[in-house]
């Protein structure tokens, strides 16, 4: 989005530049110039223009400021000093992409009931379509049928009723009798009657089949009626899916931006804790060799002084290889994640498996297990209070343990997503703080 004000910016600037560059030429082109000091410029009106020379720079000078006033109006992202506020507003983010997503999925069901709805209505359309064509060839038949009988009843009724006709004479001078005479004319009333009577019934069925006809027209009129309407509700939900599409592109893209910077953060603070756990570790080291070697420890031990006994003893560890073992611990930071039962930094650690794998750097053999380990730094040196440890001890909770870094923080591999990270030391009633000590 930023790249999009920018790119808005650079527009209005080479429009000022081109506008400029126009009045420049306009302004030199006029001979007068040459004789006229500077400050007169503000006097000429370039050829071509309406506006004089000092009231085009003056626009100018305001559309810039406006283009500036745009950018700064426009919404940032809200400044965050900790990783947990970032981490914050990328669960918004998530949160709000997520209902993004939502929504697409029932534009997406919507959309394929309306299609398959148009695919009902186009194959009924079809088949209307079909009887409509039968039943128009049924009523041409009939019409041609219709024609033919009426003509052939007009031509009987031609040949045998016309008053004065032939016919008629011929039909009383070949009877013999008057009872043959009578029975002639019956006949020939019952030929006419029959065919007007086929007449009627070839009419009255043409007549059904228009009426059949009209009925699957007005059908056919109400099938394109909701295909139309079913068009107009498809070109709707597709636009709508595409609007959708555009918002998760973009949500998609602040997730992204917002993740790295909750990472990038994680390890600034990451480096920030581990420069001042050597700095801590340093201090210490400096302060035990003032001591005659012995270590220096804390007379406060920061926002967790809940641990166990206050023993003084440093255990079995020499300097070099408490060293040895925060250097392993810091080598992981951010960079291996919590796998149950894991005891290889390349596949993935648990609590355990990270201090086991950070003592074996310093030559130390550890079980994997925490309770394991509490019960080794319980019987060495005792569960101490965190005024009382020194940095490269463990650190023990209710199943879970870490590497006390110094200065009130622990480095640990912590359940996902954290993996191994470096924390505050805690002490809550779901997760007990018991204290820490040299395992050795």
């Amino acid at each position: 989005m930023l790249e999009m004000r920018f790119r808005h910016l650079a527009l209005l600037g080479l429009m000022a530049i081109i506008l400029i560059h126009t009045d420049l030429q306009g302004v030199f082109r006029n001979q007068r110039i040459a004789s006229r000091p500077l400050y007169s410029i503000r006097h000429i009106t370039p050829q071509g223009g309406s506006m004089t020379f000092s009231k085009r720079l003056a626009a100018l000078a305001f559309a810039i400021a406006l283009a500036c006033l745009c950018i700064a109006a426009l919404p940032q992202p809200a400044q965050a000093e900790t990783s947990a506020e970032l981490q914050a507003q990328l669960d918004a983010a998530k949160s709000k992409r997520d209902e993004l997503y939502q929504q697409a999925d029932e534009i997406s069901s919507q959309l394929n009931d309306t299609r398959t709805q148009l695919d009902e209505v186009n194959g009924q359309i079809d088949e209307t379509q079909a009887k409509i064509d039968d039943v128009q060839k049924d009523i041409s038949a009939k019409e041609a049928e219709l024609k033919e009988r009426q003509a052939t009843l007009a031509t009987t009724i031609s040949q045998n009723y016309k008053t004065g006709g032939v016919s008629w004479l011929s039909l009383i001078m070949e009877a013999t009798t008057f009872d043959d005479f009578v029975s002639r004319v019956y006949y020939a009333d019952k030929i006419s009657q029959s065919q007007a009577d086929v007449i009627e019934e070839t009419n009255r069925l043409r007549e059904e089949l228009a009426a059949k006809k009209a009925e699957l027209d007005h059908e056919q009129e109400q099938l394109q009626q909701q295909k139309s309407e079913s068009e107009t509700l498809l070109a709707q939900q597709e636009s709508q899916q595409a609007d959708l599409n555009a918002k998760i592109s973009e949500a998609d893209s602040y997730v992204n931006s917002l993740d790295q910077q909750v990472k990038d953060k994680m390890a600034e603070e990451a480096e920030a804790a581990r420069v001042a756990a050597e700095e801590a570790a340093r201090q210490a080291a400096a302060e035990a060799a003032a001591n005659n070697g012995n270590y220096y420890r804390p007379s406060s031990g920061g926002s967790v002084g809940s641990g166990g006994g206050s023993g003084t003893g440093s255990g079995g560890l020499t300097q070099s290889q408490r060293n040895t073992i925060l250097s392993a611990a810091y080598s992981l930071v951010g960079k291996v994640n919590y796998v149950w039962g894991g005891e290889n930094p390349s596949t993935g650690l648990d609590c355990s498996g990270f201090t086991r794998w950070c003592y074996a750097q310093a030559g130390i053999s550890l079980p994997h297990s925490s309770s394991s380990q509490r019960a080794l730094v319980a019987s060495h040196t005792g569960l101490k209070s965190v005024g009382n440890l020194i940095p490269g001890d463990i650190l023990c909770w209710g199943g879970h343990v870490g590497i006390y870094a110094g200065g009130n923080t622990v480095i640990d591999c912590n359940w996902p997503p954290d993996g191994v990270r470096i924390a505050t030391i805690w002490n809550t009633a779901s997760s007990p703080f018991y204290g820490g000590g040299c395992p050795v």
